[in-house]
């Protein structure tokens, strides 16, 4: 094989590789070069280590404490009986909107 077709050969199997997502172009998203893909990993890396996110997340930033309380909960009690009285006053003024539309569009023969 001349040198000729052995560079032919490799352009052919890049851009096949490129075209069909393979190699270092499989996890690559379209429209980004290896490089740009390389870039954008390593910035999100640092990023992540600088916030402390994924991997380099502390176990005390997982954790979710939970307060148990034996005694009853009148702050959500409060907020159940809000919506509640909200729903009422909505569904009232559109019962009452509906009546008065009915009585508006009655045609009155005398």
């Amino acid at each position: 094989m001349t040198k000729a077709e052995y560079r032919a050969l490799v352009l052919r199997s890049e851009a096949l590789n490129e075209k069909y997502r393979l190699g270092e172009w499989k996890n690559v998203p379209k429209g980004m070069t290896p490089p740009e893909y390389h870039a954008l990993m390593a910035r999100s890396e640092g990023l992540n280590k600088r916030y402390g996110l994924g991997k380099w997340s502390t176990a005390s930033s997982n954790r979710v404490t939970t307060v148990a309380t034996n005694g009853f909960s009148w702050g959500a009690f409060g907020i159940g009986a809000a919506a509640a009285f909200g729903l009422v006053l909505l569904t009232g003024g559109l019962v009452a909107g509906g009546r008065h539309a009915r009585q508006s569009t009655r045609v009155r023969t005398s």
